[in-house]
């Protein structure tokens, strides 16, 4: 069901897939972007055209919510991750930040969001937060994924 686009939507923000082929989405801007490759390794998007829209650049505390569709075939579970960045200084923003989030399906609250069955997952801030920059990342469990393991992430925005 398509809703209104809203101001707060900020698109699709994380797509890895078992194998992607020629599988695309459409980011927020309007362009066509591939989906990534879906590893045992934590992944962001990291493509080009895919960096455009998928780090969501904050500068107040802003509450996101994180839809997640996840498809499991081989894979046992995809673990998703949020990260932070100051956003302002080179030493600082060396490295990425893990950061809380709920798992609203059951209320648990961890830096690591554990799914083992299909569905659509809702992932939320475990508190109000003011940071530059947030990143979305996935690792599959298991071996030899196929074009039926993936995590497809849209997030919206709002203050």
């Amino acid at each position: 069901m398509a809703i209104a686009d809203s101001s707060g939507d900020l698109g699709i923000v994380l797509y890895l897939i078992g194998v992607p082929g020629a599988t695309t989405y459409v980011d927020r801007r309007g362009g066509i972007v591939p989906a990534e490759t879906l590893t045992t390794t934590y992944q962001p998007m990291a493509g080009t055209e895919a960096l455009k829209t998928s780090i969501m650049y904050q500068g107040a505390a802003t509450a996101i919510s994180f839809f997640a569709l996840i498809n499991l075939n081989t894979a046992t579970s995809i673990n998703v991750k949020i990260q932070a960045l100051y956003g302002n200084d080179p030493a600082i923003d060396a490295n990425w930040a893990d950061m809380q989030v709920v798992k609203e399906l059951d209320g648990t609250t961890s830096n690591v969001a554990a799914f083992t069955a299909n569905g659509t997952y809702l992932l939320q801030s475990a508190s109000g937060y003011t940071v530059g920059g947030l990143r979305v990342l996935a690792q599959a469990v298991g071996a030899g994924f196929t074009a039926n393991d993936y995590i497809k992430v849209g997030a919206r925005a709002g203050l």
